[in-house]
């Protein structure tokens, strides 16, 4: 007769290791979970600022306007309506800010933000990296859009700058396993959101 014996610390050693590849699989599909949830979350924002730029390139008034202060104030009235952005503008083929929200006399060049590179070169909505403000001083994330005219020539570039905290706002909404932590990067590898904070 064969005797077959199987230690018990053999069992117990085998089945450890089995809910620890169990959970370690968990670990892993909520992680995915995560990471798709925080990625569709800056997708909105991004999607948003799209749209919100086309319709206000559709504001003929406001966007082909040659009156600086009529511009200013215009822009200065949609902050306050919209108030998850720090500032709109309109930039001249220059790289010179026509105008803006934040009220400023001295002149401004942004042509080495790479927005109004990426439009120039798109002539596409494009979306800039992390970066403070010129105008405001406030850490944001810009979008730019191209404004043509009758005759698909790239006039001026309107902007929109979105306020930094709104990506930790909704990574905060995240539930997180314990210890987890959720992270968003710019295309630089700059860290634009993290929760919780502390683990910065």
């Amino acid at each position: 007769m064969l005797l077959l014996v199987i230690p018990a610390f053999g069992l117990v050693l085998y089945g450890h290791l089995e809910q620890r590849r169990i959970e370690a699989a968990r670990v892993r599909e909520a992680a995915t979970a995560m990471s798709q949830l925080a990625a569709a979350n800056q997708e909105n924002f991004i999607k948003n600022s799209r749209e919100l730029l086309a319709t206000l390139s559709d504001i003929r008034f406001l966007v082909l306007a040659t009156d600086r202060s009529f511009c200013q104030t215009h822009f200065s009235n949609l902050r306050k309506i919209l108030p998850d952005y720090v500032n709109f503008g309109l930039i001249e083929m220059n790289g010179m800010v026509f105008c803006n929200a934040e009220p400023t006399n001295r002149l401004v060049n942004l042509n080495d933000r790479p927005y109004f590179q990426r439009v120039v070169q798109t002539r596409e909505f494009a979306t800039g990296d992390f970066q403070v403000g010129r105008l405001t001083s406030q850490p944001a994330l810009n979008f730019a859009y191209p404004m043509l005219n009758e005759k698909k020539q790239l006039t001026h570039v309107l902007y929109a700058s979105l306020k930094l905290s709104l990506l930790s706002e909704a990574a905060a909404k995240i539930l997180l396993p314990a210890g987890g932590t959720v992270m968003v990067l710019d295309r630089n590898g700059n860290v634009l959101a993290c929760h919780p904070a502390y683990n910065l």
